[in-house]
This record gives C-alpha cells, sequence and structure tokens, in this order.
C-alpha cells in the first residue's frame, strides 16, 4: 500500500507534538506541587539552561526545535550555604558548585522525510562560586524581619570547557571535496564573500571557554516556604562576561577556517527578574540577552539580542510555557553564517529554582 508523501509528514508532525505533550505531562504529574522553591538544604540550581520545545510564529519550515538540557551536579556547597546565611547575621557566606549539562539542540524540519539537520551536540562543564550576604536593615532580634533579607548574591560562573559540533564530516563550505587523506580542497577557489556553508553535512566543531560575573538580590518571605524557611519571593540578577573559542583547545576545537568566520570571540550582557506566585504563574520571569560578535561572518550583524517571557503555572511540575524574540546571528551550528529574526513560542521544563534559606534560630 502506498501512502502519499504529505499524509506521511502530518502523521509525523502529528506524533512528534503528541510525544512532547506527553513528556510534559509526565513530568508534571511526577513533580511536587512546588518545584519552583529549592529548600534549604537542598542543591539547587543557579541560572542552569532550560530544556524546551517550541516552534516559530506565524510560521516557518520547522515543525519544531527543541533543546535538551538536565544539569547534572558532580559537587555542591550551595545548599550548605543557605543553611548558615541567616544564622550568620550579615557575615557573607560563601557556596560553590561543580556541574556537568549533556546539552543537545534539535531542529525537525519540514521536508522530505522531515530531516534534524544537522543536530547541535553541546556538552559542557560548569563551576559555580556564590557570595550571599543579609542585607537587612533589621536587628538579628527581630527575625521575622531580619529574615526577609534583601540577599546580596555575587555569582562567579565559569564554563572551562564547553563543546559544540554537529557530528557530520563533509566540507565546512559546499565548493569544498575531500581528497584521498580526508583534507577539504577546492579545484578553483571561489571569492572568500561567494562561500557558501555546506549547510547538508558540513563538519561543525569547536570548544569554548566562557566566564561571566552577576550580581543579583533576593527578596524573601515565609508564604509558602518549606518549613523553617523562608523563600525567595521575587528576584533580579544582572552581570556580563566573555567566551572564547581558542584554536588548538584540545580535540575538537576550532580550525583556522571556520575561525576565521564564526566570531570566535564574544562579549555578554545579559537580566532577569523573577517572581513567585505572580499573575496565576508558580515562576513568572522575564530575561534579556545581548551579545557582541568580535570578527563575525561577513553580513552578519555584530550584535545579537534576545528576550523572553515565561509562565510556569501552579501544579504544573516545573514546566510551563514562554515567548522569545531573537534577532541577529544564528545560533544553530552550520547556520552561523546567517542572520535570523524569530518569535519562538513553546513549553519548558524550567530547572531554575527560587532559593530558600533557614530560618536564623533553627
Amino acid at each position: 500500500m502506498r501512502i502519499a508523501s504529505g499524509g506521511v509528514a502530518a502523521a509525523v508532525r502529528s506524533a512528534c507534538r503528541a510525544c512532547v505533550l506527553l513528556l510534559f505531562q509526565i513530568v508534571a504529574a511526577a513533580a511536587q506541587d512546588t518545584p519552583v522553591i529549592a529548600p534549604s538544604g537542598s542543591r539547587p540550581l543557579v541560572d542552569p539552561d532550560a530544556t524546551y520545545v517550541f516552534n516559530h510564529l506565524p510560521g516557518s519550515d520547522l515543525i519544531l526545535e527543541a533543546q535538551i538540557a538536565p544539569r547534572i551536579i558532580v559537587a555542591d556547597s550551595f545548599g550548605d550555604a543557605t543553611r548558615r546565611l541567616l544564622a550568620a547575621a550579615r557575615k557573607p557566606v560563601w557556596g560553590w558548585q561543580v556541574s556537568t549539562t549533556p546539552m543537545v539542540r534539535l531542529r525537525l524540519f519540514n521536508e522530505v522525510s522531515n530531516p534534524v539537520r544537522t543536530p547541535s551536540y553541546m556538552p559542557k562543564a560548569t563551576v559555580q562560586v556564590a557570595r550571599f550576604q543579609n542585607q537587612s536593615a533589621s536587628a538579628p532580634s527581630d527575625e521575622m524581619e531580619f529574615s526577609k533579607g534583601p540577599i546580596v548574591m555575587w555569582l562567579v560562573d565559569v564554563i572551562p570547557f564547553g563543546h559544540h559540533s554537529n557530528g557530520q564530516n563533509g566540507c565546512l563550505f559546499a565548493s569544498q571535496t575531500r581528497d584521498s587523506r580526508g583534507a577539504c580542497v577546492e579545484a578553483s577557489p571561489p571569492p572568500p564573500d561567494a562561500r557558501s556553508i555546506n549547510r547538508a553535512d558540513g563538519s561543525f566543531s569547536t570548544n569554548y571557554i566562557q566566564a561571566r560575573l552577576l550580581y543579583g538580590r533576593l527578596y524573601l518571605d515565609a508564604v509558602g516556604a518549606p518549613a523553617a524557611d523562608y523563600a525567595t519571593g521575587w528576584e533580579w540578577r544582572a552581570g556580563g562576561g566573555l567566551q572564547v573559542n581558542p584554536k588548538g583547545y584540545l580535540p575538537g576545537s576550532i580550525d583556522g577556517e571556520l575561525s576565521a568566520v564564526y566570531a570566535p570571540t564574544r562579549i555578554i550582557a545579559d537580566a532577569e527578574v523573577a517572581r513567585r506566585d505572580g499573575w496565576r504563574c508558580a515562576r513568572a520571569e522575564g530575561t534579556v540577552r545581548l551579545q557582541y560578535l568580535h570578527h563575525g561572518p561577513s553580513g552578519v550583524p555584530p550584535f545579537v539580542v534576545s528576550a523572553e517571557a515565561a509562565c510556569l503555572p501552579r501544579h504544573w511540575g516545573g514546566s510551563g510555557v514562554f515567548v522569545r524574540f531573537y534577532r541577529g546571528q544564528d545560533y544553530y551550528n552550520l547556520g552561523f553564517a546567517e542572520s535570523i529574526t524569530r518569535l519562538q513560542l513553546g513549553f519548558t521544563l524550567q530547572q531554575d529554582t527560587f532559593l530558600s534559606f533557614k530560618i536564623r534560630s533553627q
């Protein structure tokens, strides 16, 4: 029996959407009622990458785009810091965390056979060091007011090793072919501005180092917090940093051809604000991110801007919906030579949680 290709494509799209919705329902059902609060003494995740799936509005050549980014904590003292902060009067308390994230990004295209072209493999290691200090103007004897903060947080977020590749074996440029030694060569090299990227199976690979410094404030209350805790009611943080993609930095590092057109040095700035139990959301947040690309590809603006709003409703187990505006260099491996403007709407599994701190007298 022969099935029309349009029917197959429609069936695949429906199956993908059904699987995504089922995934979020399972996670929501398995989670606690208040997953947005990290009880004091737990191992909280601060500023992680989200897991999400979305499409573009009003339409695009994509069926969906997804990012899978679970953060795995290797070692942690943030939990200990959240137990000690309010008991230490106004003295600063330090915490640190070492984690790894086996991140993957996928784009499922609305083409024949609905290909995933080409996946982004983005594992990384992260080291975070945080300094917390209670800035309450109340006397420690006034426990109720003293425990509300605000808490000042300085966060150093370092990725000593991050990798980004797409697992392909073709040449980077469409005009190149591999010779008998496996090297990419061109019979008659075109002018630099006329070279096009091999989007079908071009090989993309780089290793990077990134460091950021963030400053934030956390405002606490006991409403909805775990027993003997004061939890963050709302918070904001802002900061910036630098990402470099050096040549020769371990296997898989960027080569000369890619480095010349990729913008291997990037200046980063971002800001975020989040509120607990606001607008029917267990967590409502807004984020703005900016990047400056140093020596980027021709025709791509040097600035990237992204603005996102998300709502994680109560009893959804940490899942929610988001809308994001993105403009600038395409972040999807071989798309780096193109500038895109996108409005994205989808579902997210946000791992960032509101920190809570042990009441001083406990």
